[in-house]
Order: structure tokens, then sequence, then C-alpha cells
């Protein structure tokens, strides 16, 4: 389908949702753009995400290789039980699964015995270089693969009793979100509306109590004209993961900061943010269901939502200081040790490649957030530890 006919089925939805309940809230307008099944950007896309942008996983190997040190960690926090579930949730095109898995199955064969990677998605689009195989009946043959079940799923729906880690990687960003605004020093929602032409934003009184309630605290601070976002669905995805979980962790990696960041001066117009082909731009209500559209995730939320469910934060910190107390100095002084076949060159592509994976004006001010349950572990994780105080 063309993206213009995938466009106008997009337009055509959220008009009729306007139409019967009249303007809806930005919430609503996104998950439709993001995932309606009828031609959303995630639920039935026909190309490779990374045409869009680029994970961590797209940029160098050594993100998953470094997961994979701490998820064989984990496996030992948990005295090395036979099956150890590593369910990855939004695995896009399978590239994190391959570099975790070549890691693994070359570093640490023990722990690949017992390690069941689940690669979950609502709409996984494998290139054919990395395609996943189905592991239907176990096979003779040893392959990258072996270890990888390819799952088509919304969210952790359909999974219970996981011993193991829970993971996603710039996934929640994704989450539909409310927007706002203060004016004459009230709250009001951002609402989409259609005037026979073109989607635009109008005001009103919040569609949820919870709206003000979240805000509370930040309100009297905020002036007048501020605008933001407010991602309800934490909550409930929160309690769908410790509801999965019987015993391990929840890794979460994403962009983001804490309530009181997000709701600051630093983030005076909100934090919405739409990827296209690589180009940003801040315009949801151009190219419906061609673009992701993002927010910052609200980390204060998921540590909160996670205490109220049974879960203990064990840390929160940058990526960048997760992925260096990981080892990644070290890969970064083998890369740069001369190789055969390689030139100077390849090798200064490479290493910029890895250095943007813990560059703070780029993904190493990522966020690391790690929680468990059902644990009695009081030691730090390496990936927690600071190794430089």
């Amino acid at each position: 389908m063309s993206e213009n006919l995938k466009s106008s089925d997009i337009k055509t939805e959220i008009i009729k949702a306007i139409e019967v309940s009249g303007p809806i809230t930005f919430d609503r307008f996104m998950e439709i753009c993001l995932y309606s099944p009828q031609n959303g950007f995630y639920s039935t896309r026909d190309h490779p995400i990374n045409k869009n942008f680029s994970t961590s996983s797209h940029v160098h190997d050594v993100f998953g290789g470094l997961l994979a040190v701490q998820l064989e960690e984990m496996w030992r926090c948990l005295e090395k039980p036979r099956e150890f579930y590593l369910l990855e949730i939004g695995c896009g095109d399978g590239s994190l699964a391959r570099s975790i898995q070549r890691t693994i199955q070359i570093s640490f064969p023990e722990f690949s015995k017992s390690l069941i990677h689940i690669a979950a998605d609502l709409s996984p689009v494998f290139t054919e270089t990395s395609v996943l195989r189905n592991r239907i009946e176990p096979s003779r043959e040893t392959s990258l693969y072996d270890n990888i079940q390819k799952v088509v799923a919304d969210g952790v729906k359909g999974f219970r009793d996981i011993t193991g880690c829970i993971f996603s990687n710039e996934l929640i960003d994704n989450f539909p979100v409310h927007r706002f605004t203060k004016i004459d020093g009230s709250i009001q929602e951002i609402f989409t509306d259609f005037d026979g032409d073109r989607f635009y934003d109008i005001l009103g009184n919040p569609s949820t109590p919870a709206i003000p309630r979240r805000l509370k605290k930040f309100e009297g601070f905020l002036p007048n004209g501020f605008r933001g976002e407010i991602n309800l669905r934490i909550d409930p995805w929160i309690e769908n993961l410790a509801d999965t979980l019987t015993k391990g962790f929840i890794l979460t990696i994403d962009y983001g900061e804490s309530r009181e960041q997000i709701y600051s001066s630093e983030f005076p117009n909100g934090t919405l943010t739409c990827f296209r082909q690589h180009l940003v731009n801040h315009e949801p209500y151009l190219f419906l269901g061609q673009q992701d559209i993002t927010s910052h995730v609200d980390f204060t939320s998921l540590t909160n939502s996670g205490k109220k469910n049974g879960l203990t934060s064990l840390g929160y910190l940058s990526q960048k200081e997760f992925l260096t107390n990981l080892g990644f100095n070290n890969f970064l002084e083998e890369l740069l040790t001369p190789l055969d076949g390689l030139s100077e060159a390849q090798i200064e592509l490479r290493r910029i490649a890895m250095t943007s994976l813990v560059d703070p004006l780029q993904m190493g001010n990522f966020k690391v957030l790690i929680q468990c349950k059902n644990i009695n572990y009081h030691a730090s994780l390496t990936g927690l530890m600071d190794k430089h105080s």
C-alpha cells in the first residue's frame, strides 16, 4: 500500500472518532496513528523500523553484547535457574536479539543452555539478515537463533509466570500521551479536532481527574503557556509487568527524565517529537501513520508505580554510566587495536558509532531503570555500580 493511501485510511479513522464524540484526546489520536490495525505506524508497518530512526542496537553490536553481560549476572543472582526467560518487548527487526545471542553463545555457554529469549512485537519486521527462527521444537542443529522465539504480542499480554528478565529498549516513549497547557493559572487539556480540512489543537477541561492530580505538585511552578505531556498508560503497564514476572528483573532503557525535570523550564513546550526517515519534526498532524510520535518517559512514574505493585527499584542511571560499568571502555580499547583487514578509516567509523552510545549529547543520556521482584539481593548489579567513586 502506498504511503498516501495509508495516511488517508488513518485520517478517515481519526475523523470518524471525532464525529462520534467531538474533539478527541491526543492520547486517542496518537493511539490511532501508531497502533491502529488499519495501517498504524507500528501495528502494520511494511518497512524496517531503522528506515525512520536508529536505536542503540542499530548503532553498534557492543550495546547488545554489554546487555548480555548484565543478563548473565542476573541469571547468577537468581541462582542459575534451569530456565531463564528474557522477554524482550518491542523487538523490532531483531537486531538487538541477534547481538545479545551472539555474545551469550560465545562468552556464556552455560547461561546459553538456560536462556529462553522471547522476542515480542506487535508487528515484527525482520529483515533478511535478521530473521529469527520460531523455536517450535528443539533443533539438533546449533544456531545463533535456537534460543529465540519470535512472538507477535501486544505488550506482555498472554505471558505469565516469568522467571528471568522483562526488557524493553525505546518502547515506553511510544506510549500514547495526553497533552496539556497552563492558561490563566489553570490546567487545560489539549484535544484534537478537525475543521473539514485539517486537524488542529483545541483546549478544554481535562478529560480525566488523573491529569490535574499528576500535576498537583508542579502546577504552581509552571508558567502560563507551559505545554507538556502526561503518560497515563504507565501504571497499567507496570501492573501488567508485575503480574507477569514471578521472580527476577525488569530492565527499561529509554530517553526521558525524572518528573521534576520534565515539568520544568527545560521543556517549556513539552517533549513531543516525531521521526520520519531520520528527520525530526514537531508536527504530529502531518504524515499520519507514516512517522513515529514520541515523548520523554517519566521515570518517576515508572518507579512509583513499580513500588505500588511490589517491585523494588535497584538503580536508575544514564546509559553512559550503565554501559561504562559493564566494560564499554574495554571493548573500545579492543576496537582501537590494529586489526588485519580494517583500514584506519573503517576503525574510526566504528569508533564513532560506538562512542555515540555513551555520548551524553547522543544516546549516552538515555536512562536505565532496573527493578526486581521477589529477590533477596542487596548487592549492586555490575551495571549499576559506580566504579569511579
